[in-house]
């Protein structure tokens, strides 16, 4: 249950909501949830760090093309930037209004997230691509 909830995305304090919900003698506490949810992340990830995993994923999609730029000494990622080819489509379609903006929260890569959207004729966005990069200043 725990695993099911997770895959969708719900809070680990609605995860025991819910399983106190389904069994109030349920023995599991936060902590229970925490640990499982950490032990499936890892399992998911295959043994790879989270940038690893997700270039093997764009890499077998088929569907993104992406750079990425390492440090030599220390082999961590320092940038990244990629993209689906349909949004490389559509910008070169659709190229008069291009928006960039940086994103500031933190995320699993502990990097600031740059989105390049476009708009349509209609006034929809759309996203080109994304960069992570190591600091606001560098690309």
């Amino acid at each position: 249950m725990i695993e099911s909830l997770t895959r969708s995305h719900v809070p680990p304090k609605n995860i025991l909501l819910n399983l106190l919900q389904q069994n109030p003698d349920t023995a599991v506490v936060s902590q229970d949830i925490r640990n499982e949810r950490k032990r499936l992340r890892k399992e998911r990830l295959g043994g790879k760090n989270p940038a690893e995993a997700l270039l093997d994923m764009m890499e077998d999609s088929g569907h993104y093309g992406y750079c990425v730029v390492k440090n030599p000494d220390s082999n961590r990622m320092t940038k990244l930037f990629f993209t689906h080819f349909k949004g490389i489509e559509l910008a070169q379609a659709f190229p008069e209004v291009l928006l960039i903006d940086c994103t500031y929260q933190i995320n699993i890569y502990n990097m600031p997230l740059l989105h390049f959207t476009g708009v349509l004729l209609i006034g929809e966005n759309f996203s080109i691509g994304f960069a992570l990069l190591l600091a606001e200043n560098t690309f």
